[in-house]
């Protein structure tokens, strides 16, 4: 089955956390347009919880 694409509108993502990190395919940063992981990390830690909330019960072959 393919997984199932999900998409994020947030905060950012820790982008040190190696875990979440698997489930990333591409991300860009709404203020700016840049497309690096670096340039959507997340300072305010929203985006990282509710991606962990919604990765938590999956694999990254279920969903990206």
């Amino acid at each position: 089955m393919k997984p199932v694409k999900i998409g994020i509108i947030d905060s950012g993502l820790d982008n040190e956390n190696k875990l979440l990190l698997e489930f990333v395919k591409k991300g860009i940063n709404l203020s700016n347009g840049k497309l690096n992981i670096k340039d959507f990390n997340d300072n305010i830690g929203h985006g990282t919880a509710i991606a962990d909330l919604i990765a938590r019960n999956f694999t990254s072959d279920d969903i990206e």
